[in-house]
């Protein structure tokens, strides 16, 4: 792997053709340390809109072409993705609390959830940490203890109950050189992140020490631990899906899946052998983990990037995924080709991304969040057909994430709002960040919430 000096001037070399980052979102209204009843609501008005880390099939191409050019340059091996023979271990996603960067909800029910996430926070200000002065992009959370990665290259471990930073991931022998984009957590309590940096970084339980995992040539879209405790698994922007065997004392790649022709932005992690992965070009693939090939590949599966996607769990084979079309779609694993399609977040020109997928198995349901701002409720038992749709929201909606019966939603002007997804209601509304909030966590007492001001708040429910 190159030392800091060879990754500086690697930097220098790309740094023509490097995606355009992120910009913060700026001159929406505060919403800290408020609380809004649902007949009470109020919006800010004029909020401004923010870029995406998102760049075109060509900048991609020309930053993955510089990238091996530097390296070839400085006498060191092209990046390389060809795969590696092998099967893959069966495995799903891990941990008691997973946030939406490192996997899916595990399933809980109501009843083990404290009575305020009904009735909303006695203190609706909350307990808020201050970590950074940069955008805070990414969450895990595992019992009561929560990680944050952060624009300023830096993880931030903290306990959610007391509210006490624990640990900063970041020093000058490890860590990340570029934004963390994604966090996940190990069963055992290691935590796993990845960056634009195109590093993978394995944390230790309790030392600010890492082992990185180097393989991909791009920014690291997604992560994903698994429930055995010795896999992880992540694609990027280079086009791969790299399972990653961390059990032993040597963490190594242990497989590369390619044949996306396009940046991979999201993948989804079946309870059998399966892994689902789509790009930016619209193309979907459902891959056999038993042989790591792919089963099922779905060319044009949207029109545009794919932007979303989950299994429904309670409906075996089922994978449902969203696109830059506005359009959901069913597909069976057995089967080939889409099995039904609604239009959910179309505008008038009808277009508008489906930016979530959900699963909430207590309440027989499926949400959705959209780029028209509106949260859909499906059911599965009438064809995932809509049967409620949420307006609340006065600007885009960044994170979305399901627990119990509860749906949180956080928005760009710094709102987060908290429906009964059994009852089809709202309940009511939390002023979580300064500007966009950008990620979402709970555990059996507590929300948290953190976003572009680079602040986390949590609530205590109970």
């Amino acid at each position: 792997s190159a030392n800091a000096g060879e990754v500086d001037e690697i930097d220098k070399l790309v740094a023509k053709v490097r995606p355009p980052n992120m910009q913060r979102r700026s001159g929406s209204m505060s919403r800290g340390g408020s609380a809004y009843l649902p007949e009470k609501l109020q919006y800010a008005s004029g909020a401004a809109g923010g870029g995406t880390a998102a760049t075109s099939h060509i900048q991609n191409e020309a930053y993955m072409e510089a990238m091996g050019d530097a390296f070839e340059a400085m006498g060191m091996t092209r990046p390389d993705s060809r795969p590696r023979p092998g099967p893959l271990a069966r495995g799903s996603l891990s941990g008691d609390d997973v946030s939406a960067t490192g996997g899916e909800w595990v399933w809980a029910p109501s009843s083990a959830l404290a009575l305020g996430f009904s009735t909303g926070p006695k203190d609706p200000s909350g307990k808020r940490i201050d970590f950074s002065d940069r955008n805070i992009l990414c969450m895990s959370v595992r019992n009561e203890l929560a990680v944050v990665g952060s624009a300023d290259h830096a993880l931030y471990e903290f306990n959610i109950h007391t509210g006490r930073k624990l640990r900063t991931l970041y020093n000058k022998r490890c860590g990340h050189a570029e934004w963390v984009t994604t966090v996940a957590h190990l069963p055992d309590g290691r935590v796993v992140s990845g960056g634009m940096d195109s590093k993978l970084c394995l944390w230790s339980r309790s030392a600010v020490q890492c082992v990185d995992l180097p393989g991909h040539a791009a920014s690291i879209s997604q992560v994903m631990a698994g429930c055995n405790g010795k896999s992880v698994l992540s694609c990027s922007y280079d086009k791969t899906l790299r399972y990653w065997d961390v059990g032993g004392s040597r963490p190594r790649e242990a497989f590369c899946l390619t044949g996306h022709k396009a940046p991979i932005l999201c993948m989804a992690w079946g309870d059998e052998a399966a892994i689902a992965s789509g790009d930016r070009s619209g193309d979907l693939k459902i891959w056999d983990m038993e042989v790591g090939t792919s089963s099922q590949s779905n060319n044009g599966a949207h029109d545009g990037h794919i932007t979303s996607m989950t299994w429904v769990h309670t409906h075996r084979n089922v994978l449902l995924t969203g696109g830059q079309d506005g359009m959901m779609r069913l597909w069976d694993s057995r089967k080939k080709g889409c099995v039904l399609e609604h239009p959910l977040h179309c505008t008038g020109s009808g277009k508008g991304a489906v930016s979530f997928i959900k699963h909430c198995p207590e309440a027989d349901a499926v949400v959705t969040a959209g780029a028209d701002a509106k949260l859909l409720v499906l059911d599965p038992r009438a064809n995932f057909v809509p049967r409620c749709t949420h307006s609340e929201h006065r600007d885009f909606i960044y994170s979305l994430e399901v627990r119990g019966k509860y749906c949180f939603s956080g928005s760009g002007d710094g709102m987060l709002y908290v429906h009964d997804i059994q009852d089809d209601k709202l309940l009511y509304a939390l002023g979580a960040n300064e500007h966009a909030v950008r990620c979402i966590g709970a555990t059996e007492r507590h929300l948290v919430a953190a976003g572009d001001d680079g602040k986390t708040l949590i609530w205590d429910m109970a």
